[in-house]
């Protein structure tokens, strides 16, 4: 499943690279390689993107973000899967937790673009790549808590569908 998530940004970005220019397409390159470039330095030159990215335009830019990040996308999406898991097994309504891993997939990618769009960049980039992900995660995180309150304050049609069968053949 990460795998199939982590290929379909690759193939994203492949698609999206061909517009950006050859300096733009050499520094992501960089900011990808972690043999031949620091941690500090993909720092810094993540923050670069980030700042084209903000500058646009965006459709440009999101895919060579999401690349970036895949592999640390596809870990977040590991944990929240068993996060759910977890929470499932110890729930106690009639109706199972409902949790849509494309549903999932997509709010991280939104909530990943939307750190991107609104964290505060520092001078060098320090610690972007981290900050990144604790917001897109804290994002992700809320949506998540609100979706399954959502769950538990509403049942869905087929949960009063079943009721009103029940009450109907007690009261007949």
């Amino acid at each position: 499943m990460a795998t199939i998530f982590t290929t379909e940004l690759r193939r994203a970005f492949d698609r999206a690279s061909a517009r950006l220019p050859e300096e733009a397409r050499v520094r992501v390159a960089r900011a990808r390689s972690t043999r031949k470039t620091t941690m500090d330095e993909r720092d810094r030159l993540l923050g670069e993107i980030l700042e084209a990215y903000r500058q646009g335009p965006a459709e440009l830019w999101a895919p060579a973000i999401l690349d970036l990040l895949a592999p640390a996308m596809a870990t977040t999406l590991g944990h929240v899967h068993r996060r759910a898991e977890r929470i499932a097994e110890l729930w106690d309504y009639d109706e199972p937790l409902v949790v849509d891993e494309e549903d999932v997939r997509q709010q991280l990618i939104f909530e990943v673009l939307r750190a991107a769009a609104t964290i505060p960049l520092r001078p060098g980039g320090r610690a972007m790549k981290v900050r990144l992900l604790k917001r897109s995660n804290t994002y992700l995180t809320r949506w998540l808590k609100r979706d399954w309150r959502h769950q538990v304050q509403h049942c869905s049609l087929e949960a009063l569908e079943v009721d009103e069968e029940d009450d109907s053949e007690s009261n007949g």
